[in-house]
């Protein structure tokens, strides 16, 4: 029998052994630290941070770091440093990231010729690989060590605490473990380590007004994507694609069942998971992989006293597993069967260098193509609806979006909002910044007194052609001043 003592002796080597493995991501480029710049690129500048990372192996191949990918989509240089090896830096590139932050991974390798001097200088034969856990029994009260470089320390820190809670995921966000380790600006990347120094999620965010809450990246997650990233090079999680809505007594009756159970289904996205089963509106989803749902979409796990949705299933699904949905439709108890596909709402292209978004400032108002990164920024800063964006891009065809209004603007004042989308410039369907610019352009020299812009929310706001100067009608990209080296 091993004792108290020796077993916290044995603890703290576990993790000592594993901070080896941690490395500190130094990145440059155009960084997040501010949202608005996102959403308002007039105001955006080259920046420098700091966050970290850590190596592992796949099939056997070392040379690897999975980080966060808010860490990395906006750099245009990443290097990493780690303790074996004094301040050394070593080049890094990106293999994939997740453009949507869900799951908020990326991949990044070490070049070979950077791997044999990375191991020449630290006298290895081998990179300190950390161990993954794929565990799924992660319980409240579990303890866990939080270890990465917060606020740009040379030298690995490591937090300890435990697991205090879970957030359920949504069609559109992944579940999170939370923990009451602390975790810091720089901490974002490393690994949350458990006994036996076993990696169970990536550190990613915390809430900055509260004390000690932070968010971690489940482990078993990043490998359901970590295998889509190896075939297909391309990484996303498995999504429904429908909107769902609780059942009640009155609801089923009207639909004809005999209790309340299930989740109603109210939309189905074009060429999603949800269509390819076959699901239809008023659809009522009873039961996922024979695994009953409650009235909210829930599936309560009681060894682990622990909600799981529908959504949070879909997404523990590998590609090439079935899924298995038992609905009630007019009467009737009906199977639908698929295999798990990685679709997202609209498919929104990526453009994840801000230098690279062109953009136009008009009346006050910045108006940007549809992105992942624009649609994203935009969720978290207004709470906009990526299903309104869905329609808009996917369905109807529009890609210009309002990602800025200027307070008391020409553009405020004509009731334009964040979100809008622009279909028709006087009367002419615009698609582009480029035919956004030609129409602006070419209506101003035309000598009409109006420019009026219609949305997609059947908004329209005029403006009078002497407020308007030319050359805000032209295409803009953001500051590429160079770095200094």
């Amino acid at each position: 029998m091993i004792k108290g003592t020796e077993l916290e002796k044995r603890s703290r080597q576990q993790t000592h052994e594993a901070m080896k493995g941690v490395v500190r991501i130094y990145g440059r480029g155009f960084g997040e630290g501010e949202i608005r710049s996102i959403l308002d690129p007039r105001f955006v500048f080259p920046e420098e941070w700091v966050a970290s990372g850590f190596f592992i192996r796949i099939e056997g191949e070392e040379g690897y770091i999975l980080t966060n990918s808010h860490v990395v989509r906006n750099a245009t240089h990443l290097e990493i440093m780690s303790i074996l090896t004094s301040e050394e830096l070593f080049q890094v590139e990106v293999i994939v990231l997740v453009p949507d932050l869900e799951p908020d991974i990326a991949l990044l390798k070490m070049p070979e010729k950077e791997v044999r001097r990375y191991l020449k200088i630290a006298h290895l034969k081998t990179l300190p690989a950390l161990k993954v856990s794929f565990s799924k029994s992660i319980m409240r009260g579990d303890e866990v060590k939080a270890i990465g470089y917060p606020m740009g320390m040379d030298e690995p820190n490591i937090s300890g605490g435990e697991i205090s809670n879970f957030i359920s995921g949504s069609d559109y966000s992944i579940e999170r473990l939370v923990t009451d380790a602390a975790i810091n600006p720089g901490n974002s990347g490393g690994p949350a380590i458990t006994s036996g120094g076993w990696v169970i999620g990536i550190n990613t965010a915390m809430i900055v007004p509260a004390e000690n809450i932070g968010f971690i990246t489940p482990i078993y997650l990043v490998d359901n994507v970590l295998q889509d990233i190896l075939e297909k090079g391309e990484a996303q999680i498995p999504r429904l694609g429908a909107t769902l809505q609780k059942n009640s007594e009155a609801n089923a009756r009207y639909l004809g069942m005999k209790a309340m159970e299930g989740v109603i289904v109210t939309e189905v996205f074009k060429g999603s998971l949800a269509e390819k089963m076959g699901l239809k509106t008023h659809d009522v989803i009873m039961a996922i992989n024979a695994r009953p749902i409650d009235r909210h979409g829930y599936v309560l796990l009681e060894k682990s006293y622990r909600k799981k949705n529908i959504y949070d299933i879909i997404h523990d699904t590998l590609p090439s597993d079935l899924i298995s949905l038992s609905i009630f439709r007019e009467g009737k108890r009906l199977t639908l069967k698929s295999k798990a596909t990685s679709w997202a709402a609209g498919e929104f292209p990526s453009k994840p260098i801000i230098t690279q978004r062109g953009y136009i400032y008009f009346a006050g108002i910045i108006i940007q193509e549809v992105c992942e990164e624009v649609i994203s920024a935009l969720t978290v800063y207004v709470a906009f609806e990526r299903v309104r964006a869905y329609r808009d891009y996917s369905v109807q065809g529009h890609n210009l979006i309002v990602t800025h209004v200027g307070g008391g603007s020409i553009g405020d004042e004509a009731g334009v909002e964040l979100g809008d989308m622009i279909t028709r410039i006087n009367g002419q369907r615009v698609q582009s910044l480029q035919e956004m610019q030609h129409c602006l352009i070419e209506k101003r020299r035309a000598g009409n007194p109006l420019v009026t812009l219609d949305f997609s929310s059947g908004a329209f706001a005029c403006f009078e052609r002497e407020s308007l100067f030319e050359d805000d009608m032209k295409i803009q990209y953001p500051s590429e001043k160079k770095f200094h080296s």
